[in-house]
Order: structure tokens, then sequence, then C-alpha cells
């Protein structure tokens, strides 16, 4: 009886360790498009969706929102899309994105962002959607619309 309890606790013990591990992850770096490390849920949406996904710095997405370079795509609420947003930015709900592919343009570099840093759950996961649907150029915008507002940037309500 000892034992199978002493291996019951061995198992919770290294199941907390994996979790704590997979928790305590670095934020993702705001330079040049990287994989994002592991980290916990958003609002059920595993954080670390698609980390093979390169992400897209601040940076690189003011300059091409200064160039007029790419198409970026708000997957977040029409609530919080109206409480303001990358000014010429399209609105499309991550969740009903598949719906909507035919208003992208799949010869444009797509930016998409969310509220969901550090890790961009929701924009990786729509990203990875238009990446299977044939748009080749699609990167998540590191830090989401917090870290564009945060920078001071253009914002339209």
């Amino acid at each position: 009886m000892v034992h199978s309890r002493s291996r019951s606790a061995l198992i919770v013990l290294a199941g907390s360790a994996v979790l704590l591990a997979a928790c305590s992850g670095p934020a993702a770096p705001t330079s040049a498009p990287t994989t994002v490390p592991a980290a916990t849920t958003v609002e059920g949406i595993p954080a670390d969706a698609h980390p093979e996904i390169a992400r897209v710095s601040l940076e690189e997405a003011e300059a091409a929102y200064l160039a007029d370079s790419a198409v970026f795509v708000d997957v977040r609420s029409i609530g919080k899309y109206e409480l303001g947003h990358i000014p010429g930015s399209i609105h499309l709900f991550f969740a009903t994105l598949e719906q909507h592919l035919d208003e992208l343009d799949k010869q444009k570099w797509i930016i998409t962002y969310c509220d969901c840093p550090p890790h961009e759950g929701d924009s990786a996961i729509a990203a990875a959607v238009l990446l299977e649907n044939g748009f080749p150029k699609v990167a998540p915008l590191t830090g989401g619309f917090a870290a564009w507002k945060e920078a001071g940037l253009p914002i339209e309500e």
C-alpha cells in the first residue's frame, strides 16, 4: 500500500514539475521574428499555440504599417476592436476566420494581432489557419495590440 502511494505521489510531483517548467518559460524577444517558448493557457487557448510560426516584432510591424506593405488583421472580439484597433486593420474574429478567407489577398503580407501577450495565442491560431489555406506570408504581432498601444503607435477608435 505504501509503495503505490509513493508511486502516485511521484507521478503527481513529476507532473507538477513539467507543468511548472512549461509555465515559467521566458517571454518572447521583441526583435526579429522568433519561435515562442511554451506557456500557460489563456481562456482555454494554448498560449504557446503554434510556436513554430515566426512572430513579427513591433518594430517590423510599425515599419510595415508606415510603408503600407502589410494588411493588419485584428482577431479579437468585435467589442475589443470597437474600443480601439490599428488604423486600417481588418476585423476577422479568429474563431470564424475560415469563413472569411476570401476577404483577404493571398499576395499580401498579413500581420495578425490579438490581446494574448506574451505568446499571441489567438493571432498564432489565426496565422496557422491562414498558412494552412495558402497564405504564404503571415505572422502574429509580438505582444499584440497591447504592445502596439503601449508603444504609442496610431490607434483608431
